[in-house]
C-alpha cells in the first residue's frame, strides 16, 4: 500500500500536466503555429500602454498610446523607443483611451483611437458615461520629433449602445467598459468589445462612415459564457487582410479565422482557437497583427515591458517548405545561397517583420547583420541567427 501511495504521489506532483482552456464549456482547440520572441522594451516613460496597432505606412512602427494623460499617440521604433511624438490638436484630454487600430479603404490608411474605457463601469458605480468617441485621422508618415494633427482632419464618431442586450457590470445595458476596438475591411465594420468581470463579454458594431457621425453600436454577440475563463477583455485586432481576428484578456489570447467573407458575426459564433505561445504579460492591454496578416504583437503596462513578436513559422520542417518542395539555404561568406523552387521569392526580414533584405537570383546578401532574423516566402518563415 505504502508502495503504491509513493507511485500514485510521484504521478500526481512529476506528471506533465495539460490545462484545457475551455470556452462557452468546451475545450478549445490549441493553436501552436506561433513562437514569442522578444524584440524590444517600451519607453520608462510610457507606463500605461493600453493600444497597439502596426503601421502601414511606415513598415516595422508600431503605434500605441497609454490610457490616460496627453491626446497624443506614439510611434515605436522595432526595438520599442519612441520614434515620433503625434499630437491631437482639439482633443482637451485623454479620457479613457482603450485602443487603437488601423483601417485602409481606398488605398488610405486611417487610425482609429478608441476613448471607449469607462471607469465608472468598472468600479461598479450605478451610473456609466452617456457616451463614448472614436477619433479617426489619416496615418501620418513616420519621419520623426513631434507633429500634429489639426483639429480639422480629426473626424469623431460619437456613439452609445443599443441599450437592447447585456449588461454591465453596473447594472444598465447603456454603459460599457471596453478595451478592444477593432476595423473589418470586408463589410466595413468598426467593432467594440466590452469588459466585464461579472457579466458576458459582448461584441458591438457600426458601420464605416465618412466625416464625423453619431452612431449607435448594435450587439452583435455574445463571448463566452460568465463560468469561462475569457472574461475582462481587454485588446483585440482584425488582420488588415480581414481574415483573421484576435482577443485578449490577461492571461490568454483567442484565435478566430474567417470563412470566406462571411460576416464576423458567424466567425464569432463558431469556437475559437487558443493561442499556446501567449503567456501573462504585466497587465498586458495590447496586441496587433502585423501589416502583412501574418505574424502578431503584444505588451503591457509598466516602465520598460517587453515587446513581443508573436511570428507564424508552422510551414517549416527544418529548411524543407512542403508547399513548394524542398528551400535550401546555406551561407557562404557574405552571401546567404538560396537554392529550390520558390527562392525567387524570399527574403530576410526582422522580427518587427520589416524587410531587410531581398533575394537577387539564389543569394541574399548579409553582410554587416548581427542576430536574429527571419527567412521569409510567400508561403512560410524560419528564424536565422547570423
Amino acid at each position: 500500500m505504502k508502495t503504491f501511495f509513493l507511485l500514485l504521489m510521484g504521478l500526481l506532483f512529476f506528471s506533465p500536466v495539460s490545462f484545457a482552456f475551455k470556452y462557452n464549456g468546451n475545450t478549445i482547440e490549441e493553436n501552436k503555429e506561433y513562437e514569442r520572441t522578444k524584440i524590444g522594451d517600451t519607453p520608462s516613460s510610457l507606463k500605461e500602454i493600453s493600444g497597439m496597432a502596426c503601421s502601414r505606412t511606415t513598415e516595422g512602427y508600431f503605434w500605441v498610446h497609454v490610457d490616460e494623460g496627453k491626446s497624443e499617440i506614439y510611434a515605436l521604433n522595432p526595438n520599442g523607443s519612441i520614434r515620433q511624438t503625434v499630437k491631437l490638436s482639439g482633443i482637451s484630454k485623454n479620457d479613457d483611451w482603450e485602443d487603437i487600430c488601423l483601417a485602409t479603404l481606398d488605398g488610405v490608411n486611417y487610425i482609429l483611437v478608441g476613448c471607449i474605457g469607462d471607469n465608472n463601469v468598472k468600479d461598479g458605480k450605478s451610473k456609466g458615461k452617456q457616451k463614448y468617441y472614436i477619433y479617426r485621422f489619416v496615418e501620418p508618415e513616420i519621419t520623426g520629433g513631434t507633429v500634429t494633427v489639426s483639429s480639422s482632419a480629426i473626424e469623431t464618431i460619437t456613439f452609445t449602445y443599443d441599450g437592447l442586450h447585456n449588461q454591465s457590470d453596473c447594472g444598465d445595458k447603456v454603459s460599457h467598459n471596453a478595451e478592444a476596438l477593432m476595423f473589418d475591411p470586408v463589410k466595413k465594420k468598426i467593432y467594440v468589445v466590452t469588459k466585464h468581470k461579472k457579466e458576458i463579454n459582448a461584441v458591438y458594431a457600426t458601420d464605416w462612415k465618412t466625416g464625423s457621425y453619431t452612431a449607435v453600436l448594435n450587439w452583435v454577440c455574445d463571448l463566452g459564457k460568465t463560468s469561462d475563463k475569457f472574461l475582462y477583455l481587454t485588446a483585440g485586432d482584425i488582420s488588415a487582410d480581414g481574415k483573421k481576428a484576435l482577443i485578449k484578456n490577461a492571461t490568454d489570447v483567442l484565435y478566430w479565422e474567417r470563412q470566406g467573407e462571411e460576416d464576423f458575426s458567424q466567425t464569432f459564433a463558431r469556437q475559437p482557437q487558443h493561442i499556446a505561445a501567449y503567456k501573462e504579460e504585466n497587465q498586458g492591454e495590447a496586441i496587433a497583427w502585423s501589416h502583412n496578416s501574418r505574424d502578431f504583437y503584444s505588451t503591457g503596462e509598466g516602465k520598460s515591458v517587453p515587446v513581443y513578436a508573436y511570428l507564424k513559422i508552422d510551414t517549416f520542417t527544418g529548411v524543407s517548405l512542403p508547399e513548394t518542395g524542398l528551400l535550401r539555404f546555406q551561407r557562404s561568406g557574405r552571401f546567404l545561397l538560396i537554392d529550390g523552387p520558390g527562392r525567387e521569392s524570399v527574403f530576410l526580414s526582422d522580427l518587427s517583420g520589416r524587410k531587410i533584405r531581398s533575394g537577387v537570383s539564389n543569394r541574399i546578401d548579409i553582410s554587416g547583420l548581427k542576430g536574429i532574423y527571419i527567412i521569409r516566402t510567400g508561403k512560410g518563415a524560419r528564424k536565422i541567427s547570423l
